[in-house]
């Protein structure tokens, strides 16, 4: 898509927005060395973690880049995010305390051979998450920056005077900035050492030399933050600590005020949270945790959040207020935690959001979100808001960040009304008496394509290409319900079409999609050995689950073994087969060749293990025997069309044939399935898989016989 890409290569490889931080250790503890000691870190909160403790020597008058000491760090994140492991002593300063995913190596290896302070034999060190480097004396060789983390600046008294006060006892991090402060017995510093001393600018009155293991660090609020502050401090009261669900939490009524539309529990407390920011305003941001959000008020004068972007992870104090209905906090400071990050849409219906206040669109408040396939339903009005509906209730789309009726007339046209198949992505804010939704740039508006524009047949093309796409090259956005989830993409189908995706599982994982699944895919158009397919994917957003999933009723000689018109039609679409013959063993590729009168098409292993399924239900001379029923998904493959069954229930077989039952009148199946109230037709399969009986009916109440097995032709029964 005409930029570079990086492709990560396993889950250790993407790790949380949250950063793993070095919290509080004490490096020299007053009075004799403890056998054991407390080693705090931080990081996503109620999150596993695994990994090591390197102790780098950093003396220049002995070793230094040897590794003195290794300590294992694991444990769950508490729900503050903070972990406390219990640690032997650890060496004295001076030395680099390293935190790292794994380490291969062994005590005594030499990270920094040339003794130049770069570390220059890591190839034993796995990932660093922290570093910070501890002097007791000046100029001793320290690790921490050059590793991505901190040096401190010496800030005691040098070896020369003979005093005793030159090593930190504690060290941690501020709890509001995460500026380090290094205490000795003669005072606090930050890690700049002595040009910044500490003095009593600790909230509530907390002791800086004090350890607070297992618990929030102090607040030093003195030290310059490290990035600008969106608006003047308006509190001298500390700030508590509230994830974005605490201060979204939708209350039991609307409130009693003209303007409230479930205002916030924690309204006028002045709080400190977390988030990615979703949207950028003139006059404020949006961020996210999880599946929270909320607006935050700055000020009036865009420069003072210039310094942040899209992406970044920020720290956020202010006050909680409503303002006509929108819940938000009034800024007092950001801190930028780290950048890049990508927040993922929450799927939702317009109904959902309504067109008033309400308490389903109270949830949504601050989210970003992304609504499926939408009718514009108006023109803007006064206001520039256009009503919008997915059929299941309207809402508003609003202009605050983006020319949105500029935007759509250059995708659609004029009017707008009446416009189909766009799906947005965007904020959710409640303005004007309604929740509304705020797209943030022209990627946000799309114009959806169909499955069946991609699969529209045109010319047969020459091998190996089987009936090839016109929109082949093209980067399409499609919606559709997936039929069957393979190791490497799924199908997915419209009333009308279906279509292969392919994502390459090693590079996107699909653990949260499943069959059923109504989802939009983005992706570009490609024809694969004749099979037309979107590759590239590089988004798959579920909207909704439990979709019906029908299968097409044809016979095989309509499929076909060979690239056809007819096998074409159906590409890429759930269909079922009845009465079919197994014409022939596996072949090499584990194809195998089925028939049901009309003509030979071939069944394929790559979801279901068939050949194995099918000596289960049939023995192992299954050649010529009759299956009763064959579901599966068609896709073009080898120069044929090819079926491949999702499970066993999507190969049954036919009345007593293999192990299945004899389907006799005096069958429990059969007589509970017509006190069950099931359209009950005729009986054409019999299976027992896992101690289940299935039983496929053909016909069923008011469905004529030649139509086929009806929808509800796989019942199970306790066996």
């Amino acid at each position: 898509f005409g930029s570079y890409e990086i492709f990560p290569r396993k889950e250790s490889d993407v790790l949380s927005s949250v950063p793993v931080l070095i919290s509080e250790f004490r490096p020299n503890p007053p009075g004799p060395d403890p056998t054991e000691d407390s080693f705090e870190i931080s990081g996503l909160p109620n999150a596993d973690f695994s990994g090591f403790l390197l102790v780098i020597e950093g003396d220049n008058s002995s070793t230094p880049g040897v590794v003195d000491e290794i300590e294992v760090i694991d444990g769950t994140f508490d729900a503050n995010g903070i972990l406390v492991a219990t640690v032997g002593n650890l060496e004295n300063p001076a030395h680099t305390y390293v935190l790292v995913q794994n380490f291969t190596g062994a005590l005594g290896d030499d990270l920094d051979t040339d003794d130049d302070g770069v570390p220059d034999n890591t190839g034993n060190v796995t990932l660093v998450y922290d570093a910070l480097g501890v002097p007791d004396q000046p100029g001793d060789i320290l690790y921490g920056s050059a590793l991505g983390g901190v040096d401190l600046v010496f800030a005691g008294d040098d070896d020369a005077t003979g005093d005793s006060d030159h090593e930190p006892t504690l060290v941690f991090r501020s709890g509001s900035t995460g500026i380090w402060i290094q205490v000795l017995p003669d005072g606090a510093f930050t890690e700049a050492g002595p040009t910044e001393p500490v003095g009593p600018a600790f909230l509530g009155g907390a002791n800086p030399g004090t350890s607070t293991f297992g618990a929030v660090n102090p607040v030093y609020e003195e030290v310059p933050t490290p990035s600008p502050s969106a608006a003047p401090s308006f509190s001298e009261a500390p700030a508590e600590t509230h994830t974005i669900a605490e201060i979204q939490a939708v209350p039991a009524d609307a409130g009693s005020g003209d303007n409230d539309c479930y205002p916030s529990p924690l309204v006028g407390v002045t709080v400190a949270t977390t988030g990615i920011i979703t949207s950028l305003w003139d006059n404020g941001l949006t961020i996210q945790q999880g599946g929270f959000g909320v607006w935050c008020f700055t000020s009036d004068d865009p420069l003072s959040i210039a310094f942040v972007e899209l992406g970044d992870e920020v720290r956020i104090t202010g006050d909680v207020t409503e303002f006509f209905g929108l819940t938000q906090i009034t800024v007092a400071t950001i801190n930028v935690l780290s950048k890049g990050n990508f927040v993922n849409p929450t799927p939702v219906t317009t109904g959902q959001l309504g067109d008033s206040c309400n308490a389903v669109g109270e949830r949504f408040e601050g989210v970003l979100v992304a609504l499926g396939n939408v009718t514009l339903l108006s023109e803007p009005n006064d206001f520039d808001e256009i009503t919008i509906s997915d059929g299941t209730g309207e809402t508003q789309l609003d202009d605050q960040l983006l020319d949105t009726d500029g935007v759509l007339e250059d995708l659609f046209g004029t009017p707008l009304t009446g416009v189909t198949s766009v799906s947005l992505t965007g904020v959710v804010q409640y303005a004007f008496g309604s929740f509304e939704l705020n797209v943030r740039n022209e990627s946000d508006v799309i114009a959806l394509t169909s499955v069946a524009d991609i699969q529209a047949i045109g010319d047969v093309g020459a091998s190996p290409d089987c009936y090839p796409s016109p929109l082949v090259g093209n980067v399409v956005v499609v919606i559709g319900v997936i039929t069957a989830v393979f190791d490497n993409g799924f199908t997915m189908q419209t009333d009308d079409a279906g279509l292969f995706c392919f994502t390459d599982d090693e590079h996107y994982s699909l653990d949260f999609v499943q069959e059923g699944d109504l989802a939009r895919v983005r992706g570009e158009v490609l024809e694969f050995f004749g099979l037309t397919e979107l590759t590239n994917v590089d988004e798959v957003v579920v909207f909704s689950s439990d979709n019906d999933l029908t299968p097409i009723d044809l016979m095989t000689g309509d499929i076909g073994t060979s690239c056809n018109l007819g096998g074409e039609t159906y590409e890429g679409r759930l269909v079922r087969f009845q009465n079919v013959q197994i014409i022939s063993e596996p072949n090499q590729f584990g194809e195998i060749t089925i028939d049901d009168g009309s003509g030979p098409t071939q069944l394929e292993d790559g979801l279901l293990e068939t050949e194995g399924h099918l000596v289960d239900i049939l023995g192992a001379d299954f050649v010529n025997e009759t299956l009763a029923l064959v579901t599966g998904v068609l896709r073009f493959g080898f120069g044929s069309y090819e079926i491949f069954p999702r499970n066993e229930t999507d190969v049954l077989a036919q009345g007593s044939g293999g192990s299945g039952g004899s389907g006799s009148d005096s069958d429990d199946g059969l007589s509970t399935a017509a006190t069950a109230g099931i359209a009950v037709g005729v009986i054409v399969g019999v299976a027992i898989i896992a101690g289940i009986i299935y039983v496929a009916f053909f016909g069923g109440a008011g469905a004529a016989y030649n139509k086929g097995p009806s929808y509800e032709q796989a019942v199970a029964y306790d066996a």
